[in-house]
């Protein structure tokens, strides 16, 4: 499938479905995200960020280089920890102690459901993995996606394919109403 096309579906998906998976291989991971990223800001006017592979100072880098609007933005910043100073970008920045705290990072998002956030996007499902067993990160998974169900927003869930089991990926896809491979 050309670039275009993906693109195309990967737009389709998110406007048409409320909880999308995005199975990403490592290779174009980088430059995936950002056009994934580009499209979910277009179609919202808020955004939880749930960041568990690049801190907030890199994301507002990343953001800028790519003109990406950062006042659409809350981040949860699950790499850094409560050590980092935030970036003053007029965007909201909440930090977890690590990857593992897995309740204050449901605490967290639930907060920023309770704010309106019309959207959550978790970059990346399968980096809590590493931290934790698959079927807790399942069930981690499972209670964020009824959590945005229920507050009527969106949900975005990177996954990459190289990091995580086949019978991983089918257990997630349970829960979401479509699922993109690049």
């Amino acid at each position: 499938m050309s670039e275009e096309k993906i693109s195309s579906e990967i737009e389709k998906q998110l406007k048409e479905k409320d909880i999308v998976m995005i199975i990403l291989p490592k290779v174009k991971y980088s430059e995936k995200i950002i056009d994934v990223l580009k499209i979910v800001a277009e179609y919202n006017k808020s955004i939880c960020y749930v960041s568990a592979n690049k801190p907030e100072k890199t994301l507002v880098n990343l953001f800028d280089v790519n003109n990406i609007d950062l006042k659409k933005f809350l981040i949860i910043d699950c790499v850094t920890g409560s050590v980092a100073k935030k970036e003053e970008k007029n965007m909201a920045t909440v930090f977890i102690s690590s990857p593992r705290n897995l309740t204050g990072l449901s605490i967290a998002v639930t907060e920023a459901l309770d704010l309106g956030i019309g959207n959550v996007f978790v970059d990346a499902l399968s980096t809590f993995m590493v931290y934790e067993k698959g079927l807790v990160v399942i069930r981690f998974a499972h209670s964020l996606i009824s959590k945005i169900r229920a507050s009527s927003s969106k949900g975005v869930f990177i996954v990459l394919k190289d990091d995580v089991s086949s019978v991983l990926l089918d257990d997630l896809s349970m829960f979401v109403d479509e699922v993109v491979e690049i």
